[in-house]
């Protein structure tokens, strides 16, 4: 049977991969001839699988499904949160062009600090933030919007790990520029469905060197310049570009890579919506332990489900209900209030949170 090379991020339910897929210090975490399912998808993201090789099946044409929480989407405080990002987004866009078009003029940190506040002051705290980020899902841009995201997200975690105001707005900075390095690939490498040589994906992952070099000549802070660089270094050694374990790895670049595993899991794909925080957490607490900081993790994780108490959400067998405490023991299994009464995720090991309804 025949197989080919796809890229993660275009990788869809029922896909078979072809080959036993390991990570880079031979940790095996799929088998050959794996049908794939949401839930594999997103531990291959989380393990930074940047590729895959399945066998070729007929093509599938899958359709968009609706986005959680449309009520939050009419409101103007949301109107207003997306105008300033669409616009953060598209000047962060012309000023990475014009930067990567010439790149010994200064960089405008002013203005790039300046549009993402202006955003960040449309949110009035972190549970708001998320709930807006949560309803922007519908962006398709995997450079400039993913940045603006992961931007936001490391400063929501910088607030819960109660930095001070300067250092937030260097980690802010550090999350808007971590991917810097993608604006001087090639535009068809990074948009390129069809199979990817061994060269392509060596050419995508050195984003990170490219970016952190551009920045050397650029007068930002050094913290950002390692976050470009060490994004997807993870603490056991198994990341890139040089395999970098726990303590050589940048404190910023710990906080925004959690942040940017977290963004590309719970961002969209065409066959379906987002996927719920609740898995991504549950995973992130099963096999994330030994990958990030477990302090930045565990703040971060413990941040963002309190963001969700009080929020109506489905479980797995259909029912709907209320979160009402979260289980600090296992952030992904809270009580839900529902019509009959209570469940405890905590004891029902077979039901999990599959969605966001408000």
């Amino acid at each position: 049977m025949e197989k080919k090379r796809i890229l993660t991020k275009n990788a869809a339910p029922g896909m078979i991969i072809a080959d036993d897929i390991y990570t880079d210090n031979q940790q095996m975490i799929i088998e050959e001839n794996t049908e794939l399912t949401d839930y594999i998808i997103t531990r291959l993201k989380f393990y930074s699988i940047d590729s895959i090789r399945i066998y070729i099946q007929d093509e599938e044409e899958f359709i968009p499904l609706e986005n959680f929480a449309e009520q939050i989407k009419t409101s103007k405080e949301f109107k207003q949160f997306h105008t300033e990002f669409d616009t953060s987004v598209a000047m962060l866009n012309n000023t990475l062009h014009s930067f990567a078009d010439n790149r010994v003029i200064p960089m405008d940190i002013n203005s790039l600090t300046a549009w993402t506040n202006n955003t960040l002051n449309n949110s009035r705290n972190g549970m708001h933030l998320f709930h807006m980020l949560h309803c922007m899902r519908d962006n398709d841009d995997e450079t400039y919007a993913h940045s603006m995201n992961v931007a936001m997200i490391s400063h929501a975690i910088g607030i819960w790990l109660g930095f001070s105001q300067e250092d937030l707005t260097q980690l802010t900075l550090a999350g808007l520029l971590h991917d810097v390095g993608k604006v001087f690939l090639p535009i068809d490498l990074l948009k390129k469905k069809e199979d990817l040589t061994e060269d392509e994906l060596t050419q995508l992952r050195n984003h990170t060197i490219i970016g952190y070099n551009s920045l050397k000549r650029q007068p930002v802070d050094k913290r950002i310049r390692y976050a470009a660089l060490m994004h997807h270094e993870r603490c056991d050694g198994s990341g890139y570009p040089n395999h970098f374990s726990t303590g050589q790895i940048d404190s910023f670049a710990k906080i925004v890579a959690v942040a940017d595993a977290y963004d590309a899991m719970t961002s969209p794909r065409v066959y379906r919506k987002a996927l719920c925080p609740f898995e991504v957490v549950g995973l992130f607490q099963s096999e994330g332990l030994s990958l990030y900081d477990t302090k930045i993790l565990m703040t971060f994780l413990e941040g963002i489900i309190d963001t969700f108490l009080h929020s109506r959400v489905r479980l797995s067998s259909g029912v709907e209900g209320e979160i009402v405490m979260i289980n600090k023991s296992d952030l992904a299994k809270p009580m839900i209030k529902t019509e009959d009464g209570f469940i405890n995720l905590f004891k029902e090991h077979d039901l999990t949170v599959t969605e966001i309804l408000t």
